[in-house]
């Protein structure tokens, strides 16, 4: 049974002060047999969406981010260096890089890997093992991030508040979308959640424990991505208005300690570290970037809405609003707004996963308005929640990520870029030399030629700006076990790549970030391959839709269409290049 004592400052009386620190005060004395058994239900279908899909493209990966991930997690552990190189995310990493070890011990006991190389050489021959680690991870981060919604809901709700935040919670399109393959955002939600469970618990009884326990959870949410860290501004800032400055004091030094602690980077190389994080911030926060910031800003928050909350959603929110908790969840998020502003600045891209952070208190909120409307309408509440998530699960798909059902059966069509792998592996001769846009796309699935891959290794060592280089291509490691292995196997698939890109030299110049990706894989900048007649390569592939508002892409396309295709998996057409007739 479950008792929920609500003062009479908020049933009404007039004017009333509402003491908002005593608000609700739960007491579970049981779950229902009813109530058990529907929370099951939402977290086994929560996670039956989730892994669903988790073998979509293997034995590749359909996202680059997720790539890039298991390759630093991987290299870590291949070189014994736990710094990963890279500012602003990490914590994921070491996750995986604890559970790619329990893999290898284990295949190392039963006989399938005879030592790292063979172990190096299973990853890149076929990835699949690994992104079924990462993926299975990412929906079991995910069903505790839904379980905490749970528990904050049933918290101030009751246990039909905690099962509509779960289910809300659960089916919300971008978290569905997080949970499928190996995403740092994902984290940002799970420790969001239990830092405002600490909060709430924080805002109740003023105590030091709950303050401690919310400044390592936002903490690890910063390691995890720096975006996370707005959390430790409502922390702050609720110490603040109970005039409680020893514990701003406190959570300051508890949050710094726990970033450094799961950021081992900061001990390993402090000054690259430090360095690296000067400059990241200053190319994010900088005057150039900033010229676009109230635009990218309304992007971000029209995304939001769009496949966070759909039009239902919406509605709902505004009645959560109106509800005591809904009002005291609201000035939790509004605490934090100001720095979301100011930290999204600081994403190069800004999707609905930077807004993972602030799912749980989203969530709590369109609970909230699902008990307000059965307030005053019985049955209302669950009526507009319903069709909530029926909005999330089939209909009114927002602009960028669709709604679960839609995005789902999505996952289970064939993957374009991976059936242009496999054809060119079973079509294409070894060698070969290939023009091809876009070569991140490519990266772990086609390889260079062992003597450009020995090239890339002595680039490595005059790096132009180390900043990202091992997240976003790799290292002088990496370089050398795929180097071993093209050079001993003369069936994995090599290739004489020719590495074009769709801007000009001076746009390339004026992208600091890719500079050091430019000079290792030698990327040819636009004006020096747009004339195709006269490329070096026997294919060219070419990738439909990447073309800049300027048009420069469509003669090269017309000039290519005049060509033999050879393969075509829209958007991705391998044209045969017509033999050169030099004199």
């Amino acid at each position: 049974m479950t008792n929920v004592n609500i003062p009479a400052s908020i049933r009404g009386a007039g004017r009333t002060r509402i003491d908002i620190t005593r608000w609700f005060q739960v007491t579970i004395h049981s779950v229902s047999r009813s109530h058990s058994l529907l929370l099951f239900l939402i977290l086994a279908l929560a996670f039956l969406v989730r892994i669903s899909t988790v073998r979509y493209g293997l034995p590749f990966s359909y996202q680059e981010q997720e790539q890039r991930i298991v390759n630093i997690a991987l290299r870590m552990g291949a070189t014994h260096d736990l710094d990963p190189h890279f500012v602003g995310k990490g914590l994921l990493w070491y996750l995986l890089l604890a559970e790619f070890g329990v893999y290898y011990v284990i295949g190392r006991a039963a006989g399938v890997f005879g030592g790292a190389f063979d172990f190096a050489k299973s990853y890149f021959v076929d990835h699949s093992p690994f992104y079924l680690i990462d993926r299975t991870n990412q929906a079991v981060l995910a069903m505790l991030s839904i379980w905490a919604v749970y528990c904050l809901g049933r918290r101030f709700l009751g246990e039909r508040g905690g099962l509509w935040a779960a289910a809300i919670g659960a089916f919300t399109a971008y978290h569905v979308d997080a949970s499928r393959y190996a995403i740092v955002d994902l984290l940002n939600a799970l420790f969001g959640a239990l830092c405002l469970i600490q909060l709430a618990r924080y805002d109740e009884e003023g105590t030091a424990p709950p303050l401690a326990w919310a400044s390592i959870f936002a903490a690890l949410s910063c390691s995890a991505k720096l975006p996370g860290g707005i959390l430790i501004a409502a922390v702050l800032a609720l110490a603040l208005m109970r005039r409680r400055f020893r514990h701003v004091v406190a959570a300051v030094l508890i949050f710094g300690l726990a970033v450094a602690l799961t950021t081992p980077a900061v001990f390993l190389s402090p000054g690259t570290f430090f360095a690296a994080l000067r400059e990241e911030l200053g190319q994010r926060l900088g005057a150039e970037a900033a010229q676009s910031h109230a635009t990218e800003i309304v992007s971000a928050f029209k995304s939001l809405l769009l496949t966070g909350l759909t039009l239902p959603g919406l509605f709902l929110l505004l009645a959560g609003l109106r509800h005591p908790l809904g009002s005291r969840a609201f000035k939790w998020l509004g605490l934090v707004l100001p720095s979301v502003v100011y930290l999204l600045r600081m994403g190069h891209h800004l999707g609905p996963n930077y807004f993972l952070v602030l799912w749980p208190a989203i969530t709590l909120i369109l609970a909230a308005g699902v008990a307000h409307i059965s307030k005053w309408r019985p049955g209302g509440g669950e009526a507009l929640g319903a069709l909530v998530l029926a909005s999330h699960l089939a209909f009114l798909p927002g602009s960028e990520v669709l709604p679960v059902i839609s995005n789902t059966r999505n996952y289970l069509k064939p993957v374009p870029a991976h059936q242009t792998i496999e054809w060119i592996k079973a079509n294409v001769p070894r060698g070969a030399r290939i023009a091809v846009m876009s070569p991140g796309t490519w990266k772990g699935r086609l390889f260079p030629m062992p003597e450009e891959l020995r090239a890339r290794i002595e680039r490595f060592k005059n790096i132009p700006n180390p900043l990202g280089i091992d997240y976003n291509i790799g290292n002088e490691q990496m370089y050398e076990w795929i180097s071993k292995i093209v050079e001993t196997d003369t069936a994995v698939p090599a290739y004489r790549f020719l590495n074009l890109d769709v801007e000009t030299r001076a746009e390339q110049a004026s992208e600091r970030r890719r500079e050091s990706f430019i000079f290792i894989e030698q990327i040819l900048p636009f004006e020096a391959w747009s004339d195709v007649e006269r490329l070096e390569a026997d294919y060219f592939l070419f990738i439909d839709g990447m073309d800049r508002s300027d048009g420069r892409l469509v003669a090269v396309s017309k000039r290519l269409q005049a060509m033999p295709l050879a393969s075509a998996y829209p958007p991705f057409y391998l044209y045969r290049l017509t033999p050169r007739n030099d004199p």
